[in-house]
């Protein structure tokens, strides 16, 4: 059973105990954000009742909580430490698990962080003791017996010493309790020993190791010495530390508990889970929002662990552990401070399970071959695999994860990959990459060079209908130099490419196969041991049947006696693998056969023989593929792992030491995935393989880590918050799984929550979207507003008077940055519907607004619509320099132009001065402070600066702000965008008269850094700039026109604040460029560039070629002195094509272009 509903509670700690008498645990939590406690009475079977609230008092946020019977009447009391208060609450206990109101303790000018009880003095009145914060100390509360106390006696325990946890037990066995305390600060284990007369002293330490910052410790006996040890979560550190007792107080030095988990520890408790006798820990890791138990073996190791995934984001913040069901097992509950949840797990189990992970690469990339290898010499694995026309990297992370995607095109839009393979092919340390082109009839080489980056260097032929299906390396000829050796499935031969040492090589050599025997892959090894390299070979013969065919090397780079074993009729094999696995040191074979659903194995006898094979099945209808060998259960014995296409599953078969296999798992990897090519590697240093696989039918690169994962029989989740508003709720599939999800909006914490359905109808998984602050949205709808087959959110904010607009991605995420429009002010808006209503094809909406008693209809949102495409023109004939994108800049729902008049004003509905003599030329919008609302920057040509003009949701601006361009700079235009990667708008400007670009880069906040300068060419009079990435390195490049020197030149960006000058192209004598427009034109996936010619009176259109190189300019008149000055691209009319949109300085007009599908441009 899995309930809950998401508020502000944030509960930060959880005790256990039976309030009511009824023998049936019982929870209490200490809500820290609605100050207040939660009890759940417990039905008596893992379920529990509604919350019952207690108050805490205002703002008093409390953070520890207990259960104990501090007046001797047989009912258990609770106590808490109310952090902003300076107080313990006492709640005394009476009939039925009911509490009689608060009554408090001070602790003076201390924050009570957490707090513990006991009879520390024997007198059997219990004691409460405190940690406190900031003061660095501890504080007792000797208890008199009857719920009142003594005044606190406060030990220090030294200075930034900040302790966290503590734990009472007798280290001695003097019979007198001590006090065993974490501090956090000073990072060390800090120990009080106990004395008949109410004192602590002999204090002693430990220490954690530096900067550990332990967070948590248990006191129990680990090792079954009889003698009690210490263990500790060092979160930053990152490890779990034990300190094993000698039985007289003092301990070892800190033993590191040994595992290969990549964590962070944040809580600790001990039970034993498994019911073997054993005491078992168990992990709280907050940051990763999971559990994990270490299994006992009683003589103070923990090795095998299993994994238990929290719901995302919920941030666990405190455990405890109890029987909650009554069946003599340890059951878990946990509070979730960001979740404002309680989630108790009933029933523990494992099983070993496998955790996946998705890198999208588009449904049409068709990703087949993959490989893996340290690209960039960071000693970190890098992915290098095929995504359409291209081969795709993502370099590795420390953390097990990949960065995004670069690109690298093989130089041919049609031209497709088979199999890529990497070696260092230059001898430079640094590695290259080679791949088989099936549709090329070649072979393409991208050199390695700055340690990641790439380019292609080479093609080399593999013959006329070659269809080469595979390449591998191997130094063929014995001259210490990498060769390159490709399977040409069409010309049934093997092509040979002797190495120079320096990347490039010979001419093929080539040798044929008999004929009808078709190779689909080679492997070069020798498997005679006579010390020459050998071709072992996969081929299909016409009939379908299949042959491994082996050709032995001799030092002449002859091969001869070819050897043939059949894989069976009907087998079409694919793949093979070479390894030893039955240990007699000779080489076997492994093959994958897409026909007859199996794999067989072929075992070797030293001299190039083999035996007959031995066959497995993987299934029916698999269609076996892909297969490697890899130790993946960490044995020392080779196993097999295949990929089928025909099922969506990756099969594991262990192996065993006499050359034996079991088909042990399967794993699916989606519907239609297609699972294609197969690596492994221990991408996160936890000494276990991830399997990585590329996706050939969804598109995407799949990563598989297998863990030994935790079972409960039932995971129930219950609120701690009553005070909760869920105002409104609507379904939808967000993530295109054909599975019904849903979304609640709650008005009393500004957020929406999103629960994803899984396959048995339960909602586990959960996301929180916070709309804004006093937003109140008391209605949610969904649909699809921009009409991509996804569904969006719309969120009507009655508090706000406004709706966001969220966009889905259909895959579980969503926009970060929501769209708020205003429905007027006051206009407490309730209700929406959707629906098209002018029968355009786009969603409109109708909002219900309470307080202005009417109704508003929002038509064609999120669209920018015009009707009779014309020449429009300006009105005072004055000259329009400039016209940024439309926008509604005052939310009120109508599309608003800004445009720039050289008269020294901005003119449109308002009119903002921009100084005396300043000259506006140019002006832009975006977000300059992440507030949501639209900024305009504007450049003042006459006044050598910009200028900020930061809006506000009114459609009014504030808060102008300029920045000096340089002295003579005569600042032409502008363009905005992130060139360095730090999620915040940068300025770039071409400055007319100092021959250079000045970008001002963006701190986030509307202020930005000094200016920095880049010069471009003296007397090129930079005019325009415009953002792309023109050579598919992920990383933005400025396109600039220079009517000075009439021509167009890019400046390639490194991703930071580098750019480096490239090569100019000529717009033709006197033509003068001024503006630029990116866009694919011709659809060939390669961007090509626009540019109005200010004198020439034309359009110029520069096609682009491979990378960074275009083709010579082709133009397009647009009418005599017309002077086209400003370019757009958008699609007006709706037909799903871009069209051009110019601004004419000489003639007062604009004009727009409709594209055709032959590029043919036609003016209105």
């Amino acid at each position: 059973m899995k309930s809950s509903i998401i508020s502000n509670s944030q509960s930060r700690s959880i005790a256990v105990g039976d309030l009511n008498n009824y023998n049936f645990k019982d929870i209490v939590v200490a809500n820290s954000g609605t100050s207040n406690i939660g009890i759940f009475l417990s039905n008596g079977n893992g379920t529990f009742q509604n919350q019952k609230i207690y108050s805490t008092g205002l703002k008093s946020s409390p953070r520890s909580i207990v259960i104990d019977d501090l007046n001797n009447d047989s009912f258990l009391d609770i106590i808490v430490a109310n952090f902003y208060t300076n107080s313990i609450g006492i709640f005394f206990g009476y009939e039925n698990g009911k509490f009689k109101n608060e009554i408090n303790i001070s602790t003076g000018s201390s924050h009570p962080l957490f707090i513990k009880t006991c009879d520390l003095n024997k007198n059997n009145f219990i004691d409460i003791i405190v940690i406190n914060y900031p003061k660095n100390n501890i504080e007792i509360f000797y208890g008199f017996g009857n719920g009142s106390f003594e005044d606190g006696i406060k030990y220090f325990l030294g200075y930034d010493s900040i302790p966290y946890d503590l734990s009472i037990e007798d280290l001695n066995e003097d019979d007198y309790l001590d006090l065993v305390i974490v501090n956090y600060g000073t990072s060390n284990i800090y120990i009080l020993f106990g004395f008949s007369n109410k004192i602590f002293t002999n204090e002693i330490s430990y220490s954690t190791n530096h900067l550990s910052n332990p967070t948590s410790l248990i006191v129990k006996d680990i090792n079954n010495d009889n003698y009690l040890d210490i263990i500790v979560a060092n979160s930053n550190l990152r490890n779990i530390g034990f300190f094993f007792g000698y039985g007289n107080g003092t301990f070892e030095k800190q033993v590191l508990l040994e595992t290969t988990l990549n964590f962070y520890p944040k809580y600790l408790n001990i039970d034993d889970f498994n019911n073997d006798k054993i005491w078992d820990i168990v992990i709280v890791d907050s940051k990763l929002n999971k559990l994990y138990i270490f299994l006992g073996h009683g003589n103070g190791r923990f090795e095998k662990y299993t994994t238990y995934d929290i719901f995302l984001g919920s941030n666990p913040s405190s455990i405890a552990i109890a029987d909650f069901d009554n069946n003599n097992q340890s059951d878990i509950v946990l509070t979730n401070f960001d979740t404002n949840n309680i989630l108790i797990l009933i029933n523990y189990s494992s099983k070993s399970s496998i955790r996946q992970i998705n890198y999208d690469t588009g449904p049409s990339s068709s990703t087949n071959s993959i490989q893996i290898a340290d690209l960039n010499n960071d000693h970190i694995l890098d992915l290098v695999y095929r995504s359409e026309s291209n081969i795709a990297i993502r370099f590795g992370l420390s953390n097990g994860n990949f960065s995004n995607e670069i690109k690298y095109s093989l130089g041919n839009e049609k031209m497709k990959c088979q199999y890529i393979t990497i070696a260092d092919l230059n001898n430079d340390k640094q590695m290259d990459i080679i791949t088989a082109n099936v549709n090329g009839d070649n072979l393409s080489i991208f050199i390695g060079y700055n340690y990641g980056e790439f380019y292609l260097i080479s093609y080399y032929s593999t013959g006329n209908g070659s269809t080469p299906f595979w390449v591998t390396t191997a130094d063929i000829n014995n001259d210490n130099i990498q060769d390159i050796i490709s399977a040409n499935t069409g010309t049934n031969s093997i092509g040979i490419f002797l190495g120079f040492g320096n990347g490039t090589f010979n001419q093929m050599i080539s040798y044929s196969l008999d004929e009808n025997y078709s190779p689909y892959s080679i492997i070069v090894n020798d498997i005679n041991n006579d010390n020459y390299l050998d071709m072992i070979i996969l081929s299909e013969y016409v009939s379908g049947d299949g042959y491994i065919i082996i050709l032995f090397g001799y030092n002449n780079l002859t091969f001869i006696n070819k050897y043939k074993y059949s894989t069976g009729d009907n087998s079409f094999p694919f793949t093979m693998t070479l390894v030893d696995f039955n240990n007699d040191y000779y080489f076997d074979i492994a093959v994958a056969n897409t026909g007859t659903n199996n794999i067989v194995i072929f075992f070797g006898f030293g001299n190039g023989t083999f035996t007959k094979q031995t066959s497995y099945s993987v299934g029916n209808s698999t269609m076996s593929y892909y297969i490697i060998a890899a130790d993946f259960n960490n044995d020392n014995i080779s196993d097999l792992i295949v990929s089928c296409l025909g099922n969506d599953k990756i099969v594991l078969f262990l192996g065993y030491k006499n050359g034996t296999f079991q088909l042990s798992k399967r794993y699916s990897t989606g519907f239609s995935s297609k699972p294609y090519g197969l690596t492994v590697a221990d991408l996160d240093n936890n000494k276990q393989f991830e399997i990585i696989v590329s996706l050939w039918g969804s598109g995407g690169i799949a990563i598989l880590s297998q863990y030994d994962a935790v079972i409960f029989s039932n995971e129930v989740v219950y609120s701690t918050d009553l005070t909760l508003k869920s105002s409104s709720s609507s379904i939808a599939d967000f993530n295109n799984d054909n599975l019904t999800d849903i979304i609640v909006a709650h008005s009393a914490t500004d957020d929406l929550i999103i629960y994803f359905a899984s396959i048995n109808n339960s909602y586990s998984k959960q996301i929180k979207y916070y709309i804004g602050k006093n937003f109140h949205p008391e209605y949610v709808l969904t649909c699809d507003i921009n009409n991509d087959n996804n569904s969006d959110i719309i969120s009507i904010n009655t508090k706000n008077n406004t709706f966001s607009f969220i966009i889905g991605y259909g895959n579980e995420t969503f926009n970060e940055k929501q769209f708020i429009y205003s429905t007027g002010d006051n206009s407490k808006p309730i209700f929406a519907l959707s629906n098209d209503l002018n029968n355009d094809n786009r969603s409109d909406l109708i909002i219900v607004n309470s307080a202005t008693d009417n109704f508003a209809i929002f038509y064609n949102f999120n669209y920018t619509l015009f009707h009779n495409q014309q020449i429009y023109s300006n009105k005072h004939s004055l000259k329009p320099t400039d016209i940024i994108i439309i926008e509604n800049f005052n939310n009120d729902k109508y599309p608003d132009i800004a445009v720039t008049f050289s008269d020294g004003n901005l003119n449109n509905m308002s009119i903002y001065s921009t100084g005396n003599n300043s000259n506006p030329t140019y002006i832009d919008i975006a977000d300059f402070n992440n507030d949501y609302q639209l900024d305009i920057v504007v450049i003042n040509k006459g006044s050598n600066n910009i200028l900020i003009l930061l809006g506000d949701k009114n459609g009014s601006f504030q808060n102008l702000i300029s920045y000096s361009t340089g002295y003579g700079s005569k600042p032409e235009s502008l363009a905005i965008s992130d060139l360095n990667n730090d999620n915040n708008m940068d300025i770039i400007v071409a400055n007319l008269y100092t021959h250079n670009i000045a970008i001002f880069f963006g701190y986030g906040n509307g202020n930005f850094s000094s200016i920095k300068i880049y010069s471009i060419e003296f007397g090129s009079l930079p005019k325009s700039i415009s953002i792309h990435d023109f050579n598919n390195d992920q990383k933005l490049d400025l396109a600039i026109t220079k009517p000075g020197t009439n021509e167009i030149v890019i400046l390639f960006g490194f991703g930071n604040e580098i750019f480096l000058l490239g090569k100019s192209y000529s717009t033709n004598i006197n033509s003068v460029p001024y503006k630029l427009a990116i866009i694919d034109l011709n659809n060939d996936k390669k961007l090509d560039i626009l540019v109005t010619n200010y004198e020439s009176n034309n359009i110029g259109i520069f096609f682009g070629y491979d990378y960074e190189y275009f083709g010579d300019m082709t133009t397009y008149s647009i009418g005599q002195n017309s002077n086209p000055h400003s370019i757009a691209i958008a699609d007006f009319n709706q037909d799903k094509q871009l069209d051009i949109v110019v601004a004419n300085y000489g003639t007062s007009n604009i004009e727009i272009f409709i594209l055709d599908l032959i590029m043919e441009l036609l003016i209105l």
